[in-house]
């Protein structure tokens, strides 16, 4: 008996996080559909079921990153009173996920 199918949702969740440890060990330019694959455990026409390149992958995680984003703001400043101190906060949290994911947007070129 085989491996049960993953539904389409949760293939396309595998990918992209495959697709985030490739690009931030090597960039977004050096990685490879191939690598993506390798990472992912599967076929690379798979990952072609799901996405037509790798820069929608790239397009995908990113739409990805923005909803977790926007949703972990929505309740960090959601019980500060003043648009100011929401304001700063939103801003303290930017710079704090910009420094968490650092290596996403730095390629090293190798």
């Amino acid at each position: 008996m085989g491996r049960p199918r993953a539904s389409a949702e949760i293939r396309r969740q595998q990918i992209l996080a495959a697709a985030k440890r490739c690009f931030r060990r090597k960039g977004y330019a050096p990685t490879t559909m191939d690598e993506i694959a390798a990472e992912y455990g599967l076929s690379k026409g798979s990952i072609y079921w799901y996405y037509p390149s790798k820069k929608a992958v790239l397009t995908d995680l990113f739409q990805v990153w923005v909803e977790e984003t926007l949703n972990r703001v929505i309740t960090d400043i959601g019980g500060i009173p003043s648009a100011r101190d929401k304001l700063i906060a939103m801003g303290e949290f930017f710079a704090r996920s910009l420094h968490e994911d650092i290596e996403l947007y730095m390629s090293t070129g190798t």
